[in-house]
């Protein structure tokens, strides 16, 4: 468990002048536990998955679905259904790329509370992404691979896990704090609820969060890579 992440955490919040609120909770196994216990909805929690993609060439990655949410409005709005139009795309897909650089990565991070940059992106054509999606959704890696113009996605390591978040699994933030980790959402953790929750780096401690202002201080890069999860999933 990471209290340095905790603590900067609140430090980027506060100074970014979100809403948010802070819940000390027992430690839980399961999403639906701990929303019980924080007193929210399964789908207000965003769970946070760290993956490394292959497949790529130079560095560069194509989304096929690719908005930025910098605009709250935005964030208060989306949808799945209007993902494509939001883009000026057909059908879903549109063309672009982005140079894996560390400003776009985590551009809001304040320099003093990112962590030690030691991981290598783009090498051997493979690069690290946090896919972030609400917690009543079910991944599909294939999928997230393919959005991002990749050709396979897999999670990696708890020690790689720990070396890129600070975090043990269970307690990584929706949030990247390292240069070389990209920050990916799914099109489920907006338009449905006015807050997310999530663990802040810490098993025993949530902070609920205003989704407009999550939208604007992560800018999270959206791929569509989940589906509603059937009961007991």
């Amino acid at each position: 468990m990471s209290e340095r992440i905790f603590e900067s955490l609140k430090e980027l919040l506060t100074q970014q002048g979100a809403r948010f609120r802070v819940v000390a909770h027992e430690s839980a196994g399961t999403s639906a536990e701990v929303a019980k216990i924080r007193g929210t909805q399964l789908g207000q929690g965003a769970k946070a998955l760290v993956c490394t993609i292959k497949g790529f060439k130079d560095g560069q990655i194509s989304f096929s679905q690719n908005l930025n949410l910098a605009s709250a409005d935005d964030a208060q709005n989306l949808d799945a259904s209007a993902l494509a139009s939001a883009q000026g795309c057909e059908n879903g897909a549109c063309a672009g790329n982005l140079a894996l650089t560390a400003d776009q990565i985590c551009a809001n991070v304040p320099q003093q509370l990112k962590l030690p940059s030691d991981k290598p992106a783009g090498r051997n054509g493979r690069i690290y992404v946090l896919a972030v999606f609400a917690a009543d959704h079910k991944t599909d890696l294939k999928r997230l691979a393919e959005g991002l113009g990749g050709t396979k996605a897999s999670l990696v390591s708890p020690d790689e896990v720990g070396d890129l978040t600070d975090c043990v699994i269970g307690s990584v933030p929706p949030f990247s704090f390292h240069d070389k980790l990209l920050l990916i959402a799914d099109p489920s953790l907006f338009g449905r609820f006015e807050e997310i929750a999530f663990n802040a780096g810490l098993l025993d401690h949530s902070i609920i969060l205003n989704a407009q202002d999550y939208a604007r201080i992560a800018a999270p890069h959206i791929v569509s890579f989940t589906e509603e999860a059937t009961e007991g999933e």
